[in-house]
């Protein structure tokens, strides 16, 4: 008998910061601009107060109406699938 091997669990695609997409992180991202991750708007998160106060949620990725980090998201759903991304 061998002694069991633990199982390795495929690490999630990270999502950037920056550009909200997923995939990559922000020391690694391209986009020239920032995308905010409560409202999908051109703006970071950090000035979504002073730029975007009043505006609903939306995700940048599938433009549903929460958070581009939500569990409610099909992208996060399918985060650790890195070619369904």
């Amino acid at each position: 008998c061998r002694p069991a091997k633990p199982s390795v669990k495929a690490a999630a695609a990270p999502r950037c910061n920056n550009c909200q997409r997923w995939g990559h992180i922000s020391v690694r991202c391209t986009s020239r601009f920032n995308n905010c991750a409560r409202c999908a708007g051109a703006h970071s998160e950090a000035q979504h107060r002073n730029v975007a106060r009043d505006a609903p949620a939306k995700c940048f990725n599938c433009g549903g109406a929460h958070r581009a980090d939500s569990p409610a998201c099909k992208f996060y759903e399918n985060r650790m699938n890195r070619k369904w991304l």
